[in-house]
């Protein structure tokens, strides 16, 4: 990995190692799991219990064994969908949650139950999902005192991804090649700085693209763990995440031409598959934009897919708007991994700076009560 951004002081930062970088997953549990025949993967969970494997899941789905189906709703139209797709007997359902007291996620391994499902794996420290798998003999594994945001790299997120066939070594390997660079540490912490000072220049906002169709899983547990971590005590940035190059025609006119709030994050590879164009001759002479279609002969799709980046990081330099890159070098187990740790990493720093408490949500209880508040009341009126 490689962060490109523009100069950051040498400065003493504090950078005390957040405490989930010292996590060690037993591979072993994997083990235990052997046992379970399926062709098709259902993972329950809300937030960070199941964002991390979104992110190593869609970074990696084309080697994934299963059919994967996520459940992070209580939407009965998508869950009967799900139900059409998957066999009662070649189905393994893991729900994830540490306090095992999640609501929405009890409501949703409860119709599966209804619906006759008998294959489960739950994840949990406990709570009513702890009692309730050992009502219907689920597999129990202890989820580690980690918070659900930061625990990508352990059973959270790491056992659906073996259980889908991901080599989940690698993606250990990768995140913990970032975790313990202290130079790279460095790097990321005083790019955390950096951009809180452009937060209290007026730059409230982050537009964060990345160019690769397999990174959406990763932009969601950068949102949760850029606005989980430090929007707190009314301070925070936004962060704006996208796919690109689609998001160019759109967001760009955004980035470049709306209220100078904003700054960029990009997310690039150096290597993609190497796929050449040949123009047919009978079309090389079509016009486009000034120019003819022989102009694209031999183009790699993986040059043009960098030079479509490149040309928005060298607009953002003409038009003076910040910005920084993570450069990786192709997309894999290991890189998946790398990133990852960068957001968690650059989260927990993020917040360091703000002098805020990394590994508290206050709010996000909030609503939590009252939805439980109203499902209590239902019948009461």
């Amino acid at each position: 990995m490689k962060i490109e951004t523009f100069k950051i002081k040498d400065k003493k930062l504090n950078l005390e190692r957040p405490f989930f970088v010292d996590y060690n997953f037993d591979f072993n549990q994997v083990k235990s799991l052997n046992k379970y025949k399926f062709d098709n993967l259902i993972v329950i969970g809300y937030g960070g219990s199941i964002n991390s494997f979104k992110a190593i899941y869609y970074a990696n789905m084309f080697k994934v064994k299963k059919n994967v189906f996520f459940i992070d709703t209580v939407e009965s139209d998508y869950l009967n969908y799900v139900v059409s797709k998957c066999g009662k007997n070649s189905t393994l359902i893991v729900a994830v949650s540490k306090s095992g007291n999640t609501v929405s996620l009890l409501e949703d391994v409860i119709f599966f139950i209804n619906k006759g499902f008998k294959d489960f794996v739950f994840i949990t420290s406990g709570g009513a999902l702890k009692e309730l798998g050992n009502k219907v003999n689920a597999k129990l594994i202890n989820h580690p005192n980690v918070g659900g945001r930061f625990a990508g790299l352990t059973e959270c997120a790491l056992i659906p991804s073996a259980l889908a066939g991901i080599n989940i070594k690698k993606v250990v390997e990768g995140a913990k090649k970032i975790y313990f660079d202290k130079e790279l540490n460095k790097i990321i912490a005083g790019l955390a700085e950096q951009f809180f000072k452009l937060e209290l220049k007026g730059y409230t906002e982050i537009f964060s693209p990345a160019y690769s169709e397999n990174l959406c899983g990763i932009n969601l547990l950068a949102t949760q763990l850029v606005h989980e971590t430090t929007g707190k005590g009314g301070i925070g940035q936004t962060i704006l995440t996208a796919i690109s190059p689609e998001s160019q025609h759109e967001t760009n006119q955004r980035f470049f031409g709306g209220r100078k709030n904003m700054i960029g994050l990009f997310t690039t590879f150096e290597k993609h598959s190497r796929v050449s164009l040949k123009v047919p001759k009978l079309v090389k002479n079509v016009n486009v934009k000034g120019k003819t279609l022989s102009l694209l002969d031999k183009l790699n799709l993986s040059d043009s897919l960098n030079f479509e980046a490149e040309g928005v990081m060298r607009t953002a330099k003409k038009f003076k708007i910040p910005y920084a890159s993570i450069v990786l070098d192709k997309l894999e187990e290991e890189s998946t991994g790398e990133l990852i740790a960068f957001w968690q990493l650059f989260s927990v720093y993020s917040a360091v700076v703000r002098k805020q408490n990394p590994y508290d949500q206050p709010e996000v209880e909030h609503s939590k009560n009252e939805t439980l508040k109203l499902i209590s009341n239902r019948n009461k009126k």
